[in-house]
Order: C-alpha cells, then structure tokens, then sequence
C-alpha cells in the first residue's frame, strides 16, 4: 500500500487518469484497517466510499466530473 500524502501529487495523479478515485479510496481505506488501533474512526462506511467513488470515476470517465472541492474555485482555477 503506498498512500500518497501530498494532496497536489494526488489530484495530479487523478486528472491525469494514472490514478483511479475507487484506487485512491482503497488504499485509504486500507491505510485506516491497518491502523485500526489507533481508534481514529469510530465508523467507517467502505462500501458506501467505495460506491462514490466508483460513481466518480464513472463521471470522469464520461467527461462529466468536476473539479476538485476547495481547489477548483472560480477565484483560483486549476490549483
């Protein structure tokens, strides 16, 4: 599992399509599993997660996504 912290790194691998928003979510999701004794979570709803994120790789395939919550703002686009 290699999580990507850098959150531009991220977004980069996403636009690009080098990366899957369900393959980011999984490897999330494993990161918070394999920690699990640090009780960070007291829930954690993989399968609704894995859902969304499947429903927006399925827009951005369609050339229907949008842009990034709090990055992609008509003030400061493509940041």
């Amino acid at each position: 599992m290699a999580v990507v912290q850098d959150v531009h790194t991220r977004r980069s691998l996403l636009l690009s399509g080098s990366a899957s928003c369900e393959g980011v979510t999984r490897d999330y999701l494993a990161a918070i599993r394999d920690r699990a004794a640090l009780n960070a979570f007291r829930f954690v709803d993989a399968s609704g997660a894995l859902t969304r994120a499947r429903a927006v790789d399925a827009k951005a395939a369609a050339g229907e996504a949008g842009g990034v919550p709090g990055h992609d703002t008509p003030d400061r686009p493509g940041r």
